[in-house]
């Protein structure tokens, strides 16, 4: 029978290659067009049917949300990437898992309870009701979003990717559903958006928890403070590197909101929209190459590690170019769809947005690269120095040519980290190979500052 059915060949395809790179980029692929399409409609229906303003303050509040969860990221999910491939009996590794969501808990809880409060009594006090609403269903969302996000570096580690797509459509289905009943009724509020996402993302984190138990993974709870240090010992280096690199992507969009005022931001962001499924993509891919790519370097595979970087970044600039031919030919009905009036200027931003989702996957994936190497202090100094160079450059732009200017500053800052990266990554992993060992962590000589 299953000679007859495609899904039964597909699913034994799969399950023979599902902790091969192809078979994880697979589940990654769905898992990313599902939550991309989710957030690209979600963008766009509010565009259509909120002002101008209220989409640059919704854009401003997801910038936040992107900062918090990317803190979260580097403190746990990013360490866990490249620490979990180097546990090499499954006791550490469970205990190690373990002790992390157990943090993830005590963290979580306290934190819902005080959104949750914000919410709740922001219905009594009018004065301060928008400020509580929109502060409180950002903290839910943020919080919601951390613990979703806990489960990739685990299950990308195993072969469980599937597991990750189970978690995520459960994320779209409930979130979509609790959004599109808000219209049905007449009650959509960008506020609320967040709000729909922390439900959605806190029913399909429990799902995650489930996964957990079902794959063994859990153990007895212990060596907490050990597991903290062994992460903290890269998160101090990732940390700031992160959030520096988070203030140069959004940094522009602050300055459009204090230079030139939300509608600015909220055009510019709408533009945005159109390249978006290609930057979440470029997001899932280092979800699955980080962790991978950590499998290479304890192997010492430095030949299989490079292929993977230049054959990724070949099929992401192919991808990206069809794309872009796509978006210029049907440039005007895609401007006509996105914004309900003619502005004259949002063809051009679209343009250079495809320009910008090019440079940044190289800039992505000699960052990866170095990630895998366990280069963060050096991508931290890269990271700082680039990014406030294109600051400094970004406001003078910004200033002579409004938007147009901060999206050529946040290309010229994507372009010099990919050509120093690169040019880092190259180096390091040519020592690396000569010598034949895996990279010394020198930049801990003395454990956690």
């Amino acid at each position: 029978m299953k000679y007859f059915f495609p899904i039964f060949r597909f699913r034994e395809f799969f399950s023979n290659r599902r902790d091969s790179l192809v078979g994880k980029s697979i589940v990654s692929i769905i898992d990313q067009i599902a939550l991309s399409a989710t957030n690209f409609g979600v963008g766009v229906i509010l565009l259509k049917t909120i002002s101008l303003g209220d989409y640059g303050r919704y854009t401003f509040f997801f910038s936040l949300l992107m900062l918090i969860v990317a803190t979260h990221g580097a403190i746990i999910v990013s360490p866990m990437n490249v620490l979990v491939a180097g546990k090499k009996t499954k006791q550490t590794r469970d205990e190690y898992i373990t002790a992390l969501l157990a943090v993830q808990f005590l963290v979580y809880v306290p934190f819902v309870i005080l959104g949750a409060a914000m919410v709740f009594f922001s219905q009594f006090i009018e004065s301060l009701r928008f400020e509580y609403v929109s502060m409180g269903a950002l903290l839910l969302a943020c919080l919601g979003t951390v613990f979703r996000e806990f489960f990739k570096p685990v299950f990308y580690n195993r072969p469980k990717a599937e597991y990750i797509l189970w978690i995520d459509l459960i994320y779209v289905g409930v979130y979509l559903s609790l959004f599109f009943s808000a219209i049905f009724f007449g009650r959509i509020q960008w506020e609320f958006v967040y709000i729909y996402m922390f439900i959605a993302a806190a029913l399909s984190g429990l799902l995650g928890v489930v996964y957990l138990k079902r794959s063994g993974y859990l153990s007895k709870l212990k060596n907490i403070r050990g597991s903290l240090v062994e992460n903290l010992q890269h998160s101090r280096w990732i940390l700031p590197s992160v959030i520096i690199s988070n203030l140069s992507n959004y940094s522009f969009m602050y300055l459009l909101i204090f230079l030139l005022g939300d509608e600015e931001a909220g055009l510019a962001f709408g533009t945005r929209l159109t390249v978006m499924p290609l930057l979440l993509f470029m997001l899932s891919w280092v979800k699955v190459a980080v962790p991978h790519g950590s499998k290479l370097r304890e192997t010492q595979q430095y030949r299989s590690l490079n292929t993977m970087l230049v054959k990724s970044t070949a099929i992401f600039v192919s991808g990206i170019t069809v794309y872009g031919l796509a978006v210029y030919f049907f440039r005007v009905e895609i401007s006509n769809f996105l914004f309900a009036e003619k502005l004259g200027s949002e063809i051009a931003l679209i343009v250079l947005w495809l320009f910008y989702s090019a440079v940044a996957v190289f800039r992505r994936n000699t960052t990866i690269g170095l990630q895998i190497l366990k280069e963060f202090k050096l991508l931290f100094y890269l990271n700082l120095i680039f990014t406030s160079i294109g600051l400094v450059v970004g406001f003078a732009l910004v200033k002579s040519l409004g938007i147009t200017g901060s999206i050529l500053a946040m290309i010229l800052t994507e372009s010099t980290l990919a050509i120093s990266s690169g040019f880092f990554y190259s180096r390091k992993v040519r020592i690396l190979a000569r010598q034949n060992i895996k990279p010394i962590e020198d930049a801990f000589p003395n454990g956690v500052a």
